[in-house]
């Protein structure tokens, strides 16, 4: 009966959060890729790509991902992420992991 590999990738312990950092602060660079992975069907695939690409060159964790999505600039990356992805990138991002500085403008109403 041994069914299933009871194998997660590495990255998973740490979703157990260390209590004094934001959940976007202790995220890995492994998470901040999952992350950008699941945002296919909002962005074009060669922009995730491209972004997953420099997550892992530069080893972004969580709150360098943040600097860089809330620095408002386009990382240089070959003209692949436009500003418009951006700005997608950082609705998604502060809606998950924002620090409830400014709220999106659909208040419930």
């Amino acid at each position: 009966g041994a069914g299933h590999k009871g194998h997660l990738p590495d990255g998973f312990a740490v979703l157990r959060r260390r209590s004094t950092l934001s959940a976007m602060e202790s995220l890995t660079p492994l998470e901040v890729e999952k992350w950008l992975i699941g945002l296919g069907s909002l962005l074009p695939a060669e922009a995730v790509r491209a972004l997953v690409d420099e997550v892992r060159r530069q080893r972004m964790d969580g709150q360098r991902f943040d600097q860089l999505v809330c620095s408002r600039t386009s990382p240089a990356l070959g003209g692949t992420v436009r500003p418009s992805h951006m700005a997608v990138l950082r609705r998604c991002w502060n809606s998950k992991f924002g620090r409830g500085g400014k709220t999106l403008s659909h208040a419930s109403s």
